[in-house]
């Protein structure tokens, strides 16, 4: 696989405005009906030094990332999981940490979608990793005007291999003991 990696500068990314096309307004600032005032309020209060859609994005990634611990040991809450998460867990692993962001964004009129792949995996040799099952991760990407959409990775530790140890490490304490091994590759 090849890919290009584009990393528009912060100052960039600060001046590129807000005028959205229509295709990505309407696409992507979609919110739950059922969210209530008080997530708005949180998300007023999390952004609330921010001056332009990337300051709040990264003032939502920062929040999520120091108040909320990584665990896969969670339930799932009935109704809006992001209000949930925000206002009411301690605690979760990458889908609620990106649910969350996503919809606060959105709350805040930045568009923003919810991103689903892998992290890099394990380096086996140069310029070699092995991808597994137990490498699935979910994160944030933002719009921007003139730089398309920027990824944010508000779970703790993001993709840093300490996330990929603590998956390696739970699933092995439930049992799967092919973890991280040629068994495990097609999971």
């Amino acid at each position: 696989v090849e890919s290009a990696v584009v990393d528009p500068s912060p100052a960039a990314l600060r001046a590129a405005g807000t005028d959205y096309p229509d295709r990505i307004s309407d696409a992507y600032l979609q919110t739950p009906e059922d969210t209530s005032s008080a997530f708005g309020d949180r998300t007023d209060e999390v952004t609330a030094d921010a001056d332009t859609p990337y300051d709040e994005a990264v003032a939502i990634e920062d929040y999520l990332e120091s108040t909320k611990r990584y665990s896969l040991e969670v339930s799932q809450p009935s109704g809006n999981v992001a209000e949930k998460y925000l206002l009411e867990m301690e605690a979760g692993y990458c889908v609620y940490f990106a649910t969350t962001m996503t919809q606060m964004l959105r709350e805040e009129g930045v568009p923003a979608r919810y991103v689903t792949g892998y992290t890099t995996g394990q380096r086996v040799d140069d310029d070699t990793y092995v991808v597994r099952g137990l490498d699935a991760h979910s994160w944030v990407e933002a719009y921007f005007p003139d730089h398309g959409w920027v990824r944010f990775d508000p779970t703790p530790g993001g993709t840093r291999s300490d996330v990929h140890t603590d998956r390696l490490r739970d699933a092995r304490a439930n049992g799967n003991e092919d973890a991280d091994t040629d068994e495990s590759a097609d999971v």
